[in-house]
């Protein structure tokens, strides 16, 4: 799925008559994030327009998030686009910043692609409030951008009369001596001045301690992987997911090539997956083979809630939804006729772990001392469900597939040449046949 370039993004709009102001995408900011300011009367047609493009997955303007004005696509390879359609200043209402909205608007000149890039002052001001909102997920780029054009403005009179219009002195003030003491970000006390500063302080505490946990990103109007709900593409299927379930990844792909390949040639094949999270891997396959029989499996009551609401808006009846601890829930019925067993289970050692979001700790790390032990247990519960030749399917850590094999060796498998996907591995192992 290539992701589109900042140029095909604007001159698309631009061919519909929809002008952009390119709040990140141009010289002053690196990485391959894009956020586009767009008129809220133009809002609707630019997501109708950003919607059978091939992005990955997409957060916001689903459910709650709908209050919030603003869209955010994935693609692979970690390109992000951000669709805004007022300047963001959660968790205090968008109309705090529209003075500065609007001078982002009147001070914009034209580039060769036909979008609009602020003037210099106004674009670092922007950055320095928004270095100081909550959800450092996606502030520290503003932090950097702002780092690289604070050497570069022209005009720094005309900083602070923009600051001082839009009523952020605060922010370039505290971004100023951040930036003097090396900080990693500003601070969020002081954004505003006066009463309004007050009051910021006040809303930004509430923010942080916000209960349950995804109100807190949803009041900072930072839509995060685990905490907003999403939508995200595999296999040419599309689900929805929420809180609380694994994010699949571009690797889900892979999965389901891996399945519907082997059952190619098969009529009315078994298919399972375990630890299915949303079911996009289940249902994708499902999808694709409407005469298979194809059982999702996942221990979290969200994740079997998601599958179910997914299974149900893709019309699909030939998957079943089971809640329980890897291959239990499944009847003995089964045993000898399953031809491919999926599974994409947490290997991530402790000590390396690192948050993706607020997707659950514990669909991430590993059991074990070398976080394969429930690798292990599927391993041999799959064996007397498995029909000759079929086909076990498992994912973990490039550096974990080696000495794993070989366990699956003594146990009778015959181990294929994994899929090498930088630092982990999707390694098939078939069950010998006779």
């Amino acid at each position: 799925m290539s992701a589109p370039t900042l140029e095909t993004l604007t001159r698309a709009l631009g061919a519909v008559g929809i002008p952009v102001v390119v709040l990140r995408g141009h010289e002053f900011a690196g990485g391959s994030d894009l956020e586009l300011l767009v008129s809220p009367d133009d809002a609707e047609a630019v997501l109708r327009l950003l919607e059978p493009m091939s992005w990955r997955y997409q957060l916001g303007a689903r459910g709650a998030w709908r209050l919030l004005p603003l869209a955010h696509y994935g693609w692979d390879g970690g390109v992000n686009l951000m669709v805004y359609w007022r300047i963001p200043a959660a968790p205090f209402p968008s109309r705090s910043l529209r003075a500065l909205e609007r001078t982002l608007w009147r001070t914009a000149t034209r580039a060769a692609d036909g979008s609009l890039v602020p003037e210099p002052a106004a674009l670092l001001v922007h950055y320095a409030v928004q270095a100081a909102r909550p959800g450092s997920r996606y502030h520290w780029r503003d932090w950097q951008d702002f780092l690289a054009l604070r050497d570069r403005v022209p005009d720094w009179d005309r900083v602070w009369v923009v600051a001082r219009e839009s009523r952020v002195t605060g922010a370039v003030r505290d971004a100023l001596a951040a930036a003097a003491a090396g900080a990693e970000r500003p601070p969020s006390a002081s954004l505003f001045e006066g009463a309004l500063g007050r009051l910021w302080a006040a809303a930004t505490t509430i923010q942080a301690h916000a209960r349950p946990r995804p109100l807190g990103p949803f009041l900072a109007a930072t839509p995060r992987l685990g905490d907003a709900t999403f939508r995200y593409r595999v296999g040419g299927t599309e689900v929805v997911a929420g809180p609380g379930v694994f994010v699949p990844t571009p690797d889900a792909d892979r999965f389901v090539d891996l399945a519907l390949e082997r059952i190619r040639t098969v009529s009315q094949p078994i298919v399972v997956e375990v630890g299915t999270g949303c079911g996009a891997v289940a249902l994708a396959v499902a999808r694709a083979r409407p005469d298979a029989e194809v059982h999702a499996i996942d221990l979290s009551r969200a994740a079997v809630w998601w599958t179910r609401r997914n299974r149900r808006e893709l019309g699909l009846r030939n998957v079943r939804v089971h809640r329980g601890s890897l291959l239990a829930p499944l009847s003995t019925e089964l045993t000898g006729k399953v031809g491919v067993i999926l599974a994409n289970l947490p290997y991530i050692l402790a000590e390396t772990y690192a948050p993706i979001g607020g997707v659950p700790r514990s669909t991430i790390v590993g059991a074990g001392d070398d976080g394969l032990d429930l690798h292990r247990r599927l391993a041999r519960d799959a064996i007397p469900l498995l029909q000759p030749g079929g086909r076990l399917v498992l994912q973990m850590g490039d550096g974990q597939w080696d000495s794993f094999s070989l366990e699956l060796a003594e146990l009778g498998y015959r181990p294929a040449e994994p899929i090498r996907l930088g630092a982990f591995v999707i390694a098939p192992a078939d069950r010998p046949v006779g």
